[in-house]
């Protein structure tokens, strides 16, 4: 089952990477995302990336960064979209189909 979370983390920059990492720890659904604001959003992904650590990226951008999971069928990504998006997805998802998939039922 899939859960949708929103959230204003603009007051505490490492909590969505401790989401991630449970995510990761807990092997959550693909699909399942959590939306947050951040008042800079060009800060974002590059203090994403650099809080991690150790991380295997698949692709990044300004506004992106995929990444691989212990679970080899599935990649997460950060993703500004309104506003940023942190989901679960599978691994062979092509970017062209992130909005679809992530905003899907």
């Amino acid at each position: 089952m899939t859960k949708k979370w929103k959230l204003n983390i603009s007051g505490c920059p490492g909590f969505g990477v401790a989401i991630a990492k449970k995510w990761m720890e807990w092997d959550v659904d693909c699909k399942s995302r959590l939306e947050f604001y951040y008042d800079d959003y060009k800060k974002v992904v590059p203090s994403f990336v650099r809080r991690f650590g150790t991380i295997k990226i698949v692709q990044q951008t300004e506004t992106m960064v995929r990444f691989e999971t212990p679970n080899p069928n599935k990649h997460m990504i950060l993703i500004l979209q309104f506003e940023f998006i942190l989901a679960m997805i599978a691994a062979d998802l092509e970017e062209k189909d992130f909005e679809g998939y992530i905003f899907s039922p």
